[in-house]
């Protein structure tokens, strides 16, 4: 006799576990009898696959299905005395389950600064899902060394490829993560890449000899033009020449590593030719005959001939103002002092159109 075992279920992949079996005989020993395994779906479940245990009276069953196959399967237990057997049967049912895609291991790989590691090949695999579905991405640990965007991945189906370019001037090392997903699972693999630095050859800019030549002439061309402004002053002279040394350093900047420096010449310049054209030009022989040094409106005298002269402040004079000097009346500034209306002065001196007047107590 044998006892019934029950119909089983489990998942692919997956034994069944010692399943008990009781066998006995009335005439024969129990542990003279004979006890056997078949399965009807060999492929779901090879006869191989079915593990007898125990002894005597009580013996065990285990029962694995073949890898990655779902289904069912009858499995025929016989106990025979050697003459006579008897059997008993189940049902074992293999439910399918979504198996873990695959994906080949990537060696670490290592490359000099600003190079690419070229091509790595990666294999992917899965039992229910067609290569050609499965998707494969990649990451970076270090962003600043491998941008995600410098991982690039190639090929097609099982066979895939990827290529890694370190930034531009980076090393080190980073991880990176390759990532297979049909979908609903996933499996990764990860390999590190060590960047080694180099020593960088060092660059020089091209100096364009055109661009230096126009921005020298440039530059003598706005002297040029100052100098022009300070004997025919009239301000046009000196708006050129403005304009052609800022063209000057506009063309150092776009075409030479000199600009800072026509920048400098520049300004230094414009400030040297604003102090002469101000301070020394009306004091210059040029300057003394080109500068009129009569007084303007209807006075029509020569205002050197006012020194030592005595009048009146017609304005208050702080420092600067009008006095009537004789019968006319003189735009005169003071040494410095606030002089009243009506008060009593005298030319101490005349600068160029500037008459300078001192307070005095009794007009002479």
């Amino acid at each position: 006799t044998i006892s019934d075992v029950a119909n089983q279920q489990s998942n692919e992949d997956t034994a069944t576990g010692e399943l008990a079996v009781t066998l006995g005989d009335e005439e024969t020993a129990v542990a003279d009898l004979t006890l056997s395994a078949s399965s009807s779906d060999t492929v779901l479940v090879p006869d191989a696959n079915i593990v007898l245990g125990g002894s005597g009276a009580s013996r065990t069953v285990t029962v694995t299905p073949a890898s990655n196959q779902s289904g069912s399967a009858t499995i025929t237990l016989t106990v025979s005395d050697g003459t006579a057997s008897s059997t008993d049967t189940f049902v074992l049912t293999v439910g399918g389950v979504n198996d873990v895609p695959t994906i080949s291991d990537v060696a670490n790989q290592q490359s000099n600064e600003d190079t690419a590691t070229g091509e790595l090949a990666v294999t992917l695999g899965d039992e229910e899902t067609a290569v050609a579905d499965l998707t494969l991405s990649a990451s970076s640990s270090d962003t600043v060394l491998v941008p995600d965007a410098n991982i690039v991945l190639g090929g097609s189906g099982a066979n895939r490829t990827v290529t890694v370019t370190p930034a531009s001037n980076q090393s080190g090392s980073a991880t990176i993560t390759l990532t297979v997903s049909d979908g609903t699972a996933s499996s990764t693999d990860t390999f590190v890449l060590t960047v080694d630095a180099v020593n960088d050859v060092p660059t020089i800019s091209d100096v364009t000899k055109g661009g230096m030549q126009l921005a020298v002439a440039l530059l003598i061309i706005g002297f040029v033009l100052m100098f022009f402004e300070v004997l025919l002053p009239g301000m046009v002279l000196g708006a050129c020449a403005v304009l052609s040394l800022f063209a000057s350093v506009a063309v150092a900047y776009s075409n030479t590593d000199h600009g800072n420096i026509f920048l400098i010449i520049a300004l230094v310049s414009l400030a040297v030719f604003a102090v002469g054209f101000v301070y020394w030009f009306p004091k210059s022989y040029i300057g003394r005959n080109l500068i009129s040094t009569s007084a303007v409106g209807d006075l029509g005298i020569d205002l050197s001939e006012l020194i030592n002269k005595t009048g009146s402040a017609y304005t208050n004079l702080r420092p600067s103002g009008t006095a009537v000097i004789g019968d006319d009346r003189v735009d005169v500034v003071t040494e410095g002092t606030f002089v009243e209306k009506d008060r009593p002065v005298k030319v101490v001196a005349v600068e160029g159109q500037r008459v300078v007047v001192r307070e005095v107590e009794f007009l002479t």
